[in-house]
């Protein structure tokens, strides 16, 4: 069976850079579902789904999803649709070498889910449904446009162990962050060290939605500001 290559897999860790991974929670503000994929030069592809429209893939230009690189992907493979809520990959039979989900050979549809990911050929696409990625759009203000507080060396090492999850979990990207408990014993720190140190960076950032909101907004803010990304877990 014919498999893309592992460096084309969505569900890798690090498989989004820092850049991309902002362009992904940009487009993920709309509340739409998103395909992504990456070219054969590696250029990543975003498209938002919208639930009223069906979106066609192939190897033709014409296609909403264009795979044009891929010799083994049909004219017209397969298409993207939304029912009751529900996105589905449909191939009735078009492709000539099949649709997989997750590796699993599409029999006419199938129901994507989070993280699914889609072989087309040898290209893979990642699915992010709506509910999943609505995490990842800004809660209050436009975390772009916010003034930066300064992180010192202590508050940087609490904000990495406060990210760690989002970046290393498998599949990645999941806004859900370890406990103050959980972060002082890894730091060797007291955990009353690291409530004041989180308190203090809210403050200074203007955050104040209340205890659990607090701490997403502080990691959307660092993360979308590049202040904490991938590569710092690469180093350690």
């Amino acid at each position: 069976m014919v498999t893309a290559s592992h460096q084309s897999d969505p569900q890798r860790l690090h498989w989004l850079t820092p850049v991309e991974l902002k362009r992904v929670m940009e487009a993920a503000r709309e509340g739409l579902a998103l395909l992504l994929w990456k070219d054969d030069v590696k250029v990543l592809h975003l498209r938002q789904l919208r639930p009223d429209t069906e979106y066609f893939i192939g190897r033709s230009d014409d296609m909403s999803v264009p795979l044009s690189w891929d010799g083994r992907v049909s004219g017209l493979h397969a298409k993207l649709v939304c029912a009751g809520g529900e996105w589905l990959v449909t191939d009735d039979g078009w492709s000539k070498n099949g649709t997989f989900v997750n590796e699993e050979r599409v029999d006419r549809s199938a129901r994507l889910r989070e993280k699914d990911v889609i072989r087309i050929g040898r290209t893979q696409l990642g699915f992010r449904a709506a509910a999943g990625v609505r995490d990842l759009s800004f809660t209050s203000t436009d975390t772009r446009t916010r003034t930066l507080p300064k992180f010192d060396e202590a508050d940087r090492a609490i904000l990495i162990e406060l990210c760690r999850i989002y970046f290393t979990a498998e599949p990645p990207g999941q806004l859900v962050s370890p406990t103050n408990k959980d972060i002082a014993l890894t730091l060797h720190l007291a955990e009353v060290t690291v409530s004041h140190r989180l308190r203090r960076m809210y403050a200074r950032a203007d955050i104040n939605h209340g205890k659990n909101a607090n701490r997403t907004a502080l990691m959307q803010l660092v993360i979308g500001n590049s202040v904490i990304t991938a590569r710092q877990y690469e180093r350690r």
